[in-house]
């Protein structure tokens, strides 16, 4: 695609090497996004970037994003796009060092979520700045657009930062914290019809659900964090069946994966109950333990009937043994059934390859 662009051959009008180098940075922000979501090269490699170069703000005044009430093209768009191209930057240094290097180095991630922070300070500054002084000229309809594209800039983050700090022993806090806010992000994201500052579907549909199987690996597991702090995923992953019913709306993979992530919440609340329970038993002197605690806890006795119908299964042993806690080694068994689901995604007949020509929904 770059070769066919020719961005580089000296006989191109200024107009022309001007469109392509747009193009090239709408097909990067693409390329990039895809890299980040499956773990896969990306096409345009860092170098490819820096000999292209950024755009001035004053050439991205082609955006047509929004318009105010008389029609009058607005400039959000163009600072917009121009913030999302700096961000890709920072998305194919991300990639390198997470996927391309041994081992992700600890000073390496703590230096790219310093300037991750620091262009998610300053393009919140100059978006809420352009958003108050235009806002007031646009439409109900465009108004919202705006606020939801600034939605989107805090997504975008969230995300990267998730990626980041999971690889960090010293970043845990940062980690849950940011992915149960990526969560409570998503009912202001507005995604029952498509808007111009929406993210492409896939970054829609997947960057919620690892972090909706982060929260629920944090809920279940033996891990140092306090009940209390556990308590504040269930609420925050209750948020992700209502947002994927909104998205089935023109997505086929929102409609199918619904049913699952309902299935991850009631098993978190399970997880939640039986360990206040556990507590409260543990606490009361004098009190004997039930027969119940001595058996498995409750989020291990599968409802078959509604499993089934999620997994796509009919009792053949098929369905993982996500939250099977018959294991001396929970934290190692919870850890590795959930890997093996989000890697195979075997579920409603379909395989990960499958995924690739998934209809729109429409």
């Amino acid at each position: 695609m770059l070769q066919a662009l020719g961005l580089n051959q000296r006989s191109l009008d200024p107009q022309t090497r001007e469109w392509r180098q747009r193009l090239f940075w709408h097909l990067n922000l693409l390329d990039k996004g895809f890299a980040i979501i499956f773990g896969r090269n990306p096409t345009f490699n860092r170098a490819m970037q820096r000999q292209i170069g950024v755009p001035k703000l004053g050439r991205l005044q082609y955006i047509r994003s929004h318009e105010n009430s008389s029609g009058t093209p607005m400039v959000f768009g163009a600072n917009f796009m121009h913030q999302k191209i700096l961000l890709s930057y920072l998305m194919g240094d991300i990639w390198h060092c997470l996927y391309e290097e041994e081992r992700p180095n600890d000073d390496s991630i703590k230096s790219l979520y310093k300037d991750l922070l620091s262009w998610y300070n300053e393009a919140k500054r100059l978006l809420d700045a352009a958003a108050v002084s235009e806002k007031p000229f646009c439409n109900t309809k465009n108004a919202k657009s705006i606020d939801i594209a600034l939605c989107a800039m805090e997504f975008h983050f969230l995300y990267l930062s998730i990626l980041l700090t999971r690889s960090s022993p010293d970043m845990e806090q940062e980690f849950l914290q940011n992915s149960k806010q990526i969560l409570n992000l998503l009912p202001s994201m507005s995604v029952k019809a498509k808007e111009p500052y929406h993210q492409i579907i896939w970054q829609l549909v997947c960057c919620p659900l690892t972090t909706l199987l982060i929260l629920l690996c944090d809920t279940v597991s033996n891990s140092t964090r306090s009940l209390e702090e556990k308590k504040e995923n269930p609420a925050a992953m209750e948020l992700f069946p209502g947002y994927l019913k909104d998205l089935s709306q023109r997505d086929s993979l929102a409609r199918r994966l619904e049913g699952i992530a309902r299935v991850f919440v009631r098993h978190a609340r399970s997880a939640i109950d039986f360990q206040t329970a556990a507590n409260s038993s543990i606490l009361s002197p004098g009190v004997q333990r039930s027969a119940a605690f001595s058996e498995d806890p409750p989020w291990s006795l599968y409802d078959e009937t509604l499993c089934a119908s999620v997994f796509g299964s009919n009792g053949d042993g098929s369905i993982p043994t996500v939250f099977s806690m018959r294991s001396d080694n929970y934290d190692t068994d919870i850890v590795n059934d959930l890997t093996a689901l989000q890697s195979s995604f075997d579920v409603c007949g379909d395989r990960l390859f499958d995924w690739l020509t998934w209809d729109t929904g429409n």
